[in-house]
Protein backbone atom coordinates (compact mmCIF):
# COMPACT_ATOMS: atom_id res chain seq x y z
CA UNK A 1 0.00 0.00 0.00
CA UNK A 2 0.90 3.43 -0.91
CA UNK A 3 3.21 5.10 2.32
CA UNK A 4 4.56 7.99 1.12
CA UNK A 5 4.98 10.43 -1.96
CA UNK A 6 8.06 12.18 -2.46
CA UNK A 7 7.73 15.58 -5.45
CA UNK A 8 10.36 16.88 -6.76
CA UNK A 9 10.13 20.88 -8.53
CA UNK A 10 12.69 21.50 -11.30
CA UNK A 11 12.42 25.12 -12.37
CA UNK A 12 12.93 25.71 -16.46
CA UNK A 13 13.36 29.14 -18.12
CA UNK A 14 10.36 30.18 -20.72
CA UNK A 15 12.69 32.65 -22.51
CA UNK A 16 10.65 35.56 -21.49
CA UNK A 17 11.98 35.99 -17.83
CA UNK A 18 9.19 33.78 -16.56
CA UNK A 19 9.36 29.94 -15.58
CA UNK A 20 7.67 26.89 -15.37
CA UNK A 21 7.77 23.97 -12.27
CA UNK A 22 7.70 20.41 -13.48
CA UNK A 23 6.54 18.14 -10.67
CA UNK A 24 7.43 14.83 -10.62
CA UNK A 25 5.82 12.47 -8.22
CA UNK A 26 7.50 9.66 -6.46
CA UNK A 27 5.58 6.70 -4.57
CA UNK A 28 7.21 4.64 -2.40
CA UNK A 29 5.57 1.45 -0.85
CA UNK A 30 5.11 -0.18 2.48
CA UNK A 31 5.00 -4.11 2.67
CA UNK A 32 2.57 -5.82 5.54
CA UNK A 33 2.93 -8.75 7.08
CA UNK A 34 -0.41 -9.99 8.71
CA UNK A 35 1.06 -13.21 10.48
CA UNK A 36 0.05 -14.57 13.80
CA UNK A 37 0.91 -11.99 16.13
CA UNK A 38 -0.68 -13.46 18.98
CA UNK A 39 -0.64 -16.80 20.00
CA UNK A 40 -2.26 -18.80 23.10
CA UNK A 41 -2.20 -22.29 23.82
CA UNK A 42 -4.48 -24.30 26.07
CA UNK A 43 -4.45 -27.87 26.99
CA UNK A 44 -5.61 -30.91 29.49
CA UNK A 45 -8.29 -29.05 30.31
CA UNK A 46 -10.93 -30.94 28.23
CA UNK A 47 -12.37 -32.13 31.87
CA UNK A 48 -12.66 -28.92 33.68
CA UNK A 49 -14.63 -28.01 30.09
CA UNK A 50 -17.07 -30.51 30.47
CA UNK A 51 -17.45 -30.08 34.47
CA UNK A 52 -18.23 -26.39 34.24
CA UNK A 53 -20.79 -27.20 31.63
CA UNK A 54 -22.57 -29.67 33.71
CA UNK A 55 -22.30 -27.94 36.59
CA UNK A 56 -22.69 -24.39 35.70
CA UNK A 57 -23.57 -23.70 32.31
CA UNK A 58 -20.69 -21.95 31.31
CA UNK A 59 -18.51 -22.66 28.42
CA UNK A 60 -14.92 -21.72 29.81
CA UNK A 61 -13.19 -21.86 26.25
CA UNK A 62 -15.53 -18.53 25.84
CA UNK A 63 -14.64 -17.23 28.93
CA UNK A 64 -10.74 -17.47 28.01
CA UNK A 65 -11.01 -16.28 25.06
CA UNK A 66 -12.42 -13.05 26.41
CA UNK A 67 -9.17 -13.20 28.73
CA UNK A 68 -7.17 -13.78 25.93
CA UNK A 69 -8.98 -10.75 24.42
CA UNK A 70 -8.37 -8.12 26.94
CA UNK A 71 -4.46 -9.58 27.05
CA UNK A 72 -3.84 -8.74 22.95
CA UNK A 73 -5.44 -5.07 24.18
CA UNK A 74 -2.21 -4.97 26.66
CA UNK A 75 0.13 -6.40 24.21
CA UNK A 76 -0.98 -4.38 21.15
CA UNK A 77 -0.48 -0.94 23.39
CA UNK A 78 2.62 -2.13 24.39
CA UNK A 79 3.58 -2.40 20.78
CA UNK A 80 2.71 0.87 20.06
CA UNK A 81 4.60 2.20 23.13
CA UNK A 82 7.77 0.65 21.94
CA UNK A 83 6.89 1.93 18.50
CA UNK A 84 6.38 5.38 19.48
CA UNK A 85 9.46 5.47 21.55
CA UNK A 86 11.82 3.88 19.03
CA UNK A 87 10.43 7.00 16.57
CA UNK A 88 12.22 9.72 19.38
CA UNK A 89 15.16 9.49 17.11
CA UNK A 90 13.13 10.25 13.62
CA UNK A 91 11.41 13.17 15.81
CA UNK A 92 14.54 14.55 16.60
CA UNK A 93 14.90 14.61 12.90
CA UNK A 94 12.70 16.72 11.61
CA UNK A 95 13.04 19.12 14.91
CA UNK A 96 9.49 17.47 16.31
CA UNK A 97 11.35 16.38 19.80
CA UNK A 98 11.27 18.71 23.10
CA UNK A 99 12.88 18.39 26.37
CA UNK A 100 11.77 20.30 29.26
CA UNK A 101 13.15 20.29 32.50
CA UNK A 102 9.97 21.08 35.20
CA UNK A 103 12.96 22.28 38.04
CA UNK A 104 13.37 25.39 35.54
CA UNK A 105 10.30 26.46 36.68
CA UNK A 106 10.63 27.09 40.42
CA UNK A 107 12.57 29.63 42.45
CA UNK A 108 12.79 30.48 46.25
CA UNK A 109 10.21 33.38 46.32
CA UNK A 110 6.48 33.29 46.97
CA UNK A 111 5.53 33.86 43.59
CA UNK A 112 7.10 29.93 43.05
CA UNK A 113 4.33 27.43 41.76
CA UNK A 114 2.91 25.57 44.63
CA UNK A 115 0.81 22.68 42.77
CA UNK A 116 1.74 20.45 39.93
CA UNK A 117 -0.62 22.32 37.42
CA UNK A 118 1.05 25.18 38.49
CA UNK A 119 3.94 23.59 36.91
CA UNK A 120 2.53 21.77 33.90
CA UNK A 121 0.94 24.87 32.90
CA UNK A 122 4.46 25.76 31.39
CA UNK A 123 4.10 21.95 29.59
CA UNK A 124 1.12 23.55 27.62
CA UNK A 125 2.76 25.99 25.26
CA UNK A 126 5.36 23.92 24.65
CA UNK A 127 2.61 21.38 23.35
CA UNK A 128 1.22 24.25 21.27
CA UNK A 129 4.21 25.14 19.81
CA UNK A 130 5.04 21.87 18.87
CA UNK A 131 1.51 20.93 17.47
CA UNK A 132 2.21 24.02 14.87
CA UNK A 133 5.45 22.95 13.54
CA UNK A 134 3.89 19.15 12.60
CA UNK A 135 1.70 21.09 11.06
CA UNK A 136 3.84 23.18 9.33
CA UNK A 137 6.06 20.23 8.05
CA UNK A 138 3.44 17.96 7.47
CA UNK A 139 -0.16 19.90 6.54
CA UNK A 140 -1.65 17.07 9.49
CA UNK A 141 -3.36 17.65 12.34
CA UNK A 142 -2.34 16.71 15.86
CA UNK A 143 -5.28 15.40 17.79
CA UNK A 144 -4.31 12.79 20.40
CA UNK A 145 -1.58 13.66 22.90
CA UNK A 146 -0.89 10.03 24.38
CA UNK A 147 1.40 9.98 27.82
CA UNK A 148 1.29 7.93 31.01
CA UNK A 149 -1.61 7.42 33.22
CA UNK A 150 -0.51 10.08 36.18
CA UNK A 151 0.71 12.63 33.41
CA UNK A 152 -2.53 11.57 31.38
CA UNK A 153 -4.38 12.94 34.95
CA UNK A 154 -2.82 16.20 35.23
CA UNK A 155 -2.79 16.92 31.83
CA UNK A 156 -7.07 16.04 31.41
CA UNK A 157 -7.02 18.63 34.76
CA UNK A 158 -5.06 21.09 32.97
CA UNK A 159 -7.18 20.83 29.58
CA UNK A 160 -10.59 21.16 31.99
CA UNK A 161 -9.32 24.08 33.50
CA UNK A 162 -8.70 25.58 29.93
CA UNK A 163 -11.85 25.21 28.88
CA UNK A 164 -13.92 26.13 31.89
CA UNK A 165 -12.24 29.75 31.33
CA UNK A 166 -12.09 29.53 27.72
CA UNK A 167 -14.27 32.71 27.62
CA UNK A 168 -11.57 34.58 30.02
CA UNK A 169 -8.47 36.55 29.10
CA UNK A 170 -5.69 36.98 32.05
CA UNK A 171 -4.53 35.02 34.73
CA UNK A 172 -8.47 33.71 35.21
CA UNK A 173 -7.58 31.03 32.29
CA UNK A 174 -6.64 30.75 28.87
CA UNK A 175 -7.35 31.92 25.51
CA UNK A 176 -6.26 32.61 22.05
CA UNK A 177 -4.21 29.26 20.17
CA UNK A 178 -3.92 27.83 23.95
CA UNK A 179 -7.35 27.11 24.05
CA UNK A 180 -6.58 24.61 21.14
CA UNK A 181 -5.23 22.24 24.08
CA UNK A 182 -8.44 22.13 25.34
CA UNK A 183 -9.55 20.13 22.17
CA UNK A 184 -7.38 17.51 22.03
CA UNK A 185 -8.03 14.03 23.83
CA UNK A 186 -5.72 13.03 26.22
CA UNK A 187 -5.17 8.89 26.07
CA UNK A 188 -3.49 7.64 28.84
CA UNK A 189 -1.03 4.47 28.77
CA UNK A 190 0.34 2.16 31.36
CA UNK A 191 2.99 1.30 28.87
CA UNK A 192 4.32 4.87 28.30
CA UNK A 193 6.24 6.39 30.93
CA UNK A 194 5.13 9.45 32.95
CA UNK A 195 7.99 11.70 31.94
CA UNK A 196 7.13 11.51 27.79
CA UNK A 197 4.29 12.67 25.82
CA UNK A 198 3.38 11.79 22.03
CA UNK A 199 1.78 14.00 19.67
CA UNK A 200 -0.16 12.21 17.34
CA UNK A 201 -2.24 13.22 13.73
CA UNK A 202 -5.72 13.14 13.34
CA UNK A 203 -6.41 10.89 10.26
CA UNK A 204 -8.99 12.23 8.25
CA UNK A 205 -8.01 9.68 5.52
CA UNK A 206 -5.99 6.23 5.32
CA UNK A 207 -3.15 9.02 3.69
CA UNK A 208 -2.82 11.39 6.50
CA UNK A 209 -2.47 8.18 9.09
CA UNK A 210 0.26 8.09 10.90
CA UNK A 211 0.06 5.22 12.77
CA UNK A 212 -2.09 1.73 10.97
CA UNK A 213 -3.64 -1.23 12.16
CA UNK A 214 -4.33 -3.79 9.93
CA UNK A 215 -6.31 -6.57 11.01
CA UNK A 216 -6.80 -9.83 8.64
CA UNK A 217 -8.98 -11.81 11.62
CA UNK A 218 -9.07 -10.48 15.02
CA UNK A 219 -9.90 -13.66 17.31
CA UNK A 220 -9.90 -17.15 15.82
CA UNK A 221 -9.89 -20.38 17.76
CA UNK A 222 -8.51 -24.07 16.38
CA UNK A 223 -8.71 -26.71 18.17
CA UNK A 224 -6.98 -30.72 17.85
CA UNK A 225 -6.38 -33.43 19.57
CA UNK A 226 -2.94 -35.54 19.48
CA UNK A 227 -2.43 -38.63 22.06
CA UNK A 228 -6.03 -38.05 23.57
CA UNK A 229 -5.36 -34.73 24.49
CA UNK A 230 -7.21 -31.98 23.16
CA UNK A 231 -5.78 -28.39 22.97
CA UNK A 232 -7.28 -25.08 21.78
CA UNK A 233 -5.16 -22.58 20.06
CA UNK A 234 -6.72 -19.20 20.67
CA UNK A 235 -4.58 -16.84 17.87
CA UNK A 236 -5.11 -13.21 16.07
CA UNK A 237 -3.41 -12.38 12.62
CA UNK A 238 -2.73 -8.34 12.91
CA UNK A 239 -0.47 -5.66 11.85
CA UNK A 240 0.14 -2.30 13.41
CA UNK A 241 2.69 -0.04 12.48
CA UNK A 242 3.97 3.80 12.24
CA UNK A 243 3.60 4.46 8.08
CA UNK A 244 4.17 7.97 8.74
CA UNK A 245 7.14 8.88 11.05
CA UNK A 246 7.58 12.20 10.51
CA UNK A 247 4.13 13.81 12.02
CA UNK A 248 4.43 12.66 15.56
CA UNK A 249 6.36 14.67 17.86
CA UNK A 250 7.92 13.57 21.32
CA UNK A 251 8.10 16.10 24.77
CA UNK A 252 10.44 14.32 27.01
CA UNK A 253 10.00 15.79 30.74
CA UNK A 254 12.87 15.64 33.32
CA UNK A 255 12.25 15.66 37.07
CA UNK A 256 8.66 15.29 37.02
CA UNK A 257 8.57 12.60 39.42
CA UNK A 258 9.33 15.22 42.15
CA UNK A 259 5.95 17.10 41.22
CA UNK A 260 3.73 13.83 41.37
CA UNK A 261 3.82 13.86 45.37
CA UNK A 262 2.24 17.09 45.09
CA UNK A 263 -1.68 17.37 45.58
CA UNK A 264 -3.25 19.50 42.42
Amino acid sequence: MPKDIEVRFRIFGLGNGLATVKARPQMNTLEINCDVEDFFEIENIEEVIQDWKSLYDLDIITNLKNYVKDQMKLNKDMEIADLLEFNIPTAKKYGQYRELDLTSFTSDTNTRPTTVIDIFKNVQPVITALIERIRKNTRMKIQYIVTGIDAAAILKSLQAYAMKFDDFEGSTGQSGTLADFARLEIISSACIKDDTIHLIPFAESLSQTSILEVTYKPLYIISETTNSIKRFFIKSRNWVGIVRNDAIGTIKLKNYEKYFGIQA
